[in-house]
C-alpha cells in the first residue's frame, strides 16, 4: 500500500517538483540531486507526511541550500542593475534575480502574517496547505492574503520588469498632481 501511494506521488509529483526546484534553485544539476534526496528521504518517512506536495517543496528548497552551502558554493549574489556590465540586462538569471529583490522587498512591508502568507502563496503552497503551515484557519489565511494584496497594490501597478520597481519615494502620476 505504501509503496503504491508513494509510487504514484513519485511519478505524478517528480516533473512538476523537478522544474520548481529548477527555477527556485536556478540550476538544474542542483534541483535533481536534491530532489533525489529529499524523495529518498520521503519514502522512508512516508506514512508520517500529511501534505506531501508541500513537504516535498519546503524540503528540496533546504536540500538545494544544503548542498550549496557543503561545497561553499555562493555564486549567487544580489547585484544592483545599475552596476552590472553592459549586456546583462537581457540575461534571464539577473532579471530573475532583480525581480526577486524587488519581491523582498515588496514583503518586507507587509505585517508578519500577510508576509508569511503571501511568501507561502509564492511558493506554490495551496491555502489549505498554508494554513497548516501557519496553524490558522482556511478564512484567516484567505483573509490576510487579500489584505496583502491589497496593500501591495500601489506599488505592483508602477512596475515594470526591465526596471527596477519604485522606491518608497515615487507616487503613481495621479498622487503627484
Amino acid at each position: 500500500m505504501v509503496d503504491e501511494e508513494f509510487r504514484e506521488f513519485f511519478n505524478t509529483m517528480y516533473a512538476p517538483l523537478l522544474s520548481f526546484a529548477t527555477v527556485w534553485g536556478r540550476s538544474h544539476h542542483d534541483a535533481d540531486e536534491a530532489l533525489g534526496t529529499v524523495m529518498a528521504d520521503m519514502y522512508g518517512r512516508w506514512t508520517d507526511i500529511r501534505h506531501p506536495v508541500a513537504y516535498a517543496r519546503r524540503a528540496v528548497t533546504w536540500a538545494i541550500l544544503k548542498i550549496r552551502r557543503d561545497r561553499g558554493d555562493d555564486r549567487y549574489f544580489p547585484a544592483p542593475s545599475d552596476q552590472l556590465p553592459d549586456g546583462t540586462d537581457e540575461a534571464p538569471e539577473f532579471d530573475q534575480m532583480e525581480g526577486e529583490q524587488w519581491v523582498t522587498q515588496l514583503l518586507a512591508v507587509l505585517p508578519p502574517t500577510q508576509r508569511a502568507v503571501l511568501s507561502h502563496f509564492l511558493d506554490g503552497l495551496s491555502m489549505k496547505e498554508i494554513s497548516d503551515e501557519l496553524r490558522k484557519s482556511e478564512s484567516t489565511i484567505r483573509q490576510n492574503f487579500k489584505l496583502a494584496r491589497d496593500r501591495l497594490r500601489p506599488h505592483v501597478t508602477e512596475y515594470d520588469r526591465r526596471r527596477s520597481g519604485p522606491s518608497a519615494g515615487q507616487r503613481p502620476r495621479e498622487e503627484n498632481r
